[in-house]
């Protein structure tokens, strides 16, 4: 068997096909977990399952799902929860899984909510928020005592991001979920968190530099900037991350948003962090200091 700080483990990735989803595939197959690829694009994932170097007792296998289907509402509510459940009996299958990482995410509508396509506002919403909870959902029942879920965030999480109101609401809920499923999963010995990966030169950078005047000046900017350097070294930070979050170096870390650009996350490893009852890297309310209150 391949040694690496995660040999043994089998770890499910959505959005594995490009971009960050596929770095952080290679960088947990690097760490030697065996890989569950899942993504609606099938010619991707086989590329990505392709391209990893071989190795003694890992193997990768490749769902081709598209994950809208998870997030129905309504009526068909009953249908997405139980084509979710259906994806992990069916991973299960092939051995018990360890990690999951919510990865994958579309755009949604860019401009102010009045203007937006409200389909399409509620297929973001959809996709990046009520997926990812149907997966935990699914998944913490069959996962083992020192699994980790991590949950990738994206830009509004943690600030108000307009003209981007169906991406960022639907990242900040999953940041939330993730810090109450941190707490619900602790008895099951399961973690769970959240990454900001930072500004990354993918397809929905892309989209933001066809909006134009529409997303707004500072995003189309950052956009513009980021494509046009295109350093696929912006990818291994946050999948580095990633890799230590599903560690066992981790294992004091649960219920937190973490940084890839911003947070002193590399240190942590020599000296882990005292997280417990504060409430370092959440969300909260900023308030005035007053009596009786800290400030």
């Amino acid at each position: 068997m391949s040694g690496g700080s995660l040999a043994g483990r089998r770890a499910m990735i959505t959005g594995a096909g490009r971009g960050l989803g596929a770095a952080i595939a290679r960088r947990l197959w690097e760490e030697g977990a065996s890989l569950v690829l899942v993504a609606r694009t099938g010619a991707q994932l086989r590329a990505t399952a392709e391209g990893l170097p071989p190795r003694d007792g890992q193997r990768a296998d490749v769902h081709v799902v598209d994950l809208e289907a998870f997030g129905a509402v309504g009526e068909a509510a009953g249908g997405a929860a139980a084509a979710a459940e259906r994806l992990l009996e069916s991973v299960g299958r092939d051995g018990p899984l360890d990690i999951l990482v919510n990865n994958a995410a579309i755009q949604g509508p860019i401009g102010p909510l009045w203007e937006n396509d409200w389909i399409e506002w509620t297929r973001a919403i959809a996709v990046d928020f009520l997926a990812p909870a149907a997966l935990c959902r699914a998944a913490i029942p069959r996962m083992r005592p020192g699994g980790a879920i991590v949950n990738v965030s994206g830009g509004g999480a943690a600030s108000g991001r307009p003209r981007f109101s169906a991406y960022a609401c639907a990242k900040t809920a999953l940041v939330r979920l993730t810090e109450i499923l941190a707490e619900e999963a602790r008895p099951h010995g399961i973690r769970v968190n959240a990454l900001a990966p930072g500004v990354m030169p993918t397809s929905m950078l892309a989209e933001i530099e066809r909006a134009g005047a529409a997303a707004g000046g500072r995003d189309f900017e950052t956009a513009r900037a980021a494509l046009q350097r295109a350093d696929p070294a912006a990818f291994a930070a946050p999948a580095e991350l990633c890799a230590w979050l599903v560690s066992d170096r981790a294992v004091s870390v649960t219920g937190r948003l973490i940084s890839a650009v911003w947070d002193p996350w590399r240190e942590w490893s020599a000296t882990p962090p005292a997280l417990e009852g504060t409430d370092l890297y959440t969300l909260r309310r900023v308030t005035p200091p007053s009596p009786g209150r800290p400030g």
